[in-house]
């Protein structure tokens, strides 16, 4: 996450989400959607699947929309 003064690693940012998915059986979907942000090859496309990823979980999972944001929101 660019311009995040300290970042933690992939893994443990994806488990630290995973906690705040309401429903076990989507926690492989949701660790799908974040491995695709972290594998995208430009930082601007990143933002955009993250910004995809907050959109789509606003409503079923809250928490986890907004422990996505937190870190773009500090820059």
């Amino acid at each position: 996450m660019t311009g995040v003064p300290w970042q933690r690693c992939q893994f443990h940012t994806t488990q630290n989400a995973l906690t705040h998915v309401p429903k076990m059986a989507r926690r492989s979907e949701v660790a799908r959607d974040l491995r695709r942000v972290c594998d995208a090859d430009e930082p601007a496309e990143a933002e955009r699947r993250l910004k995809d990823v907050v959109d789509r979980y606003q409503k079923t999972a809250p928490q986890l929309a907004a422990c996505l944001e937190a870190p773009s929101q500090k820059r």
